[in-house]
């Protein structure tokens, strides 16, 4: 039978979309409506006898405002701080006594409880040191060692400073030395409070180069060719052979005086200049002769080493003019033979620096008369010949 053109698309029309309703039916992919536009969402054809289901508008999500993004706070501008120079920590109170040995040209120490024939447990000494007749010594609230050096004509004389337990051939941390500085006879030394440096500057004692006495202050941290910060000198003075000083509660500063008339002159708190002293400790019964050293204790007591005389002469405190010691230590027991310096340790201990025979001597609290010492540290195994200065902790 011969099937007309028209029958035969009409057939094919109804097969293709039997095939696409299947294919709809079971998920496949729908039919592309011919003429969509391009990257138009394609509609999917339904099964033949079913309602088109239709497309859902999608909800719109909601509009947010952004939050805006917050602008960093400027820290404030700041000055910028600068770091303190840490404080020196005060050292606690040592178990040595140093030593100055104008014969050795050093710096020896001992310890406190040292008897007998026996070495220093440290020693400054050579030719780095800058030590020549290292006549004092004197150790600040910070450990530093501080030696006034008296050496010979043409060498100058200086204060050396060293760091604290120095030992050896070492070199100082600073050096005091120079024409500005006034140091023509360099001798006994006092550091206050402030780490201000006290020096007699003495004319009639070995090696002096000076004509006129006199006692310099140095500020705190002084070094090289600089002049003292103020300095007590003039005929009002009445300074003579000044070999020592000292600073009692108050403030007063006490000086020997080794002229034919010796003396304790003692001036006021600040002193400066020509100017006269305000007490003066001296005559016949004071049995002052030839002072090297001058000490007060915290009562206010004056301590006076008698060199020519052997002896240590203790005066009440406030005491002035032609007045008698309140206590002697002096004879042969003593063991004094030209004592030139001495200190007191926190427990009353004094101990004694004596030229002559080369010996420190130490005594127990209550000394008086003709006391001996409780223990002598001499010998050649201690390397002391002349020594002249001594310091314990402040």
């Amino acid at each position: 039978m011969r099937i007309s053109l028209r029958t035969s698309i009409a057939a094919a029309t109804l097969v293709l979309a039997i095939a696409a309703a299947a294919c709809s039916g079971s998920g496949g992919t729908a039919n592309v409506v011919s003429g969509a536009p391009a990257g138009a969402t394609p509609t999917p054809t339904p099964p033949p006898g079913q309602t088109p289901t239709p497309t859902p508008t999608p909800t719109a999500r909601p509009s947010v405002t952004p939050t805006p993004t917050a602008t960093p706070t400027a820290r404030p501008s700041t000055t910028p701080v600068p770091t303190p120079t840490p404080t020196p920590t005060p050292l606690p109170s040592p178990n040595v006594y140093y030593v100055a040995d104008a014969g050795t040209q050093a710096v020896d120490a001992f310890a406190l409880t040292a008897s007998g024939n026996v070495p220093p447990v440290r020693s400054i000494a050579g030719g780095n040191t800058g030590l020549g007749y290292s006549r004092r010594v004197a150790l600040d609230q910070f450990g530093v060692l501080y030696v006034a050096n008296a050496p010979g004509v043409p060498a100058a004389h200086s204060i050396t400073e060293y760091g604290v337990a120095s030992n050896g051939n070492v070199a100082p941390i600073r050096t005091i030395s120079g024409s500005n500085t006034g140091l023509t006879g360099a001798d006994g030394m006092y550091i206050d409070a402030s780490n201000q440096l006290y020096v007699a500057n003495c004319t009639l004692c070995t090696n002096s180069s000076g004509t006129a006495d006199s006692v310099l202050v140095f500020a705190s941290g002084a070094n090289g060719n600089v002049a003292p910060a103020r300095t007590i000198s003039g005929s009002n003075t009445q300074l003579a052979g000044t070999t020592n000083v000292w600073l009692d509660a108050s403030g007063r500063i006490l000086v020997t005086s080794s002229s034919a008339s010796p003396a304790i002159l003692i001036f006021a708190a600040g002193s400066s200049g020509n100017v006269s002293p305000t007490t003066i400790i001296n005559g016949p019964s004071t049995t002052i002769a030839e002072p090297e050293c001058v000490v007060t204790d915290s009562a206010n007591n004056v301590y006076v080493c008698s060199t020519a005389t052997n002896s240590i002469l203790e005066f009440a405190a406030g005491a002035s003019g032609n007045v008698a010691p309140i206590r002697t230590l002096s004879g042969g027991a003593t063991g004094l033979n030209s004592p030139t310096e001495l200190r007191f340790a926190s427990d009353g201990t004094m101990y004694v620096a004596n030229a002559a025979s080369a010996a420190i001597t130490v005594y127990a609290p209550g000394w008086s008369g003709n006391t001996a010492p409780v223990r002598t540290v001499q010998g050649p195994s201690t390397s002391l010949t002349t020594p002249i200065g001594l310091s314990l902790s402040p």
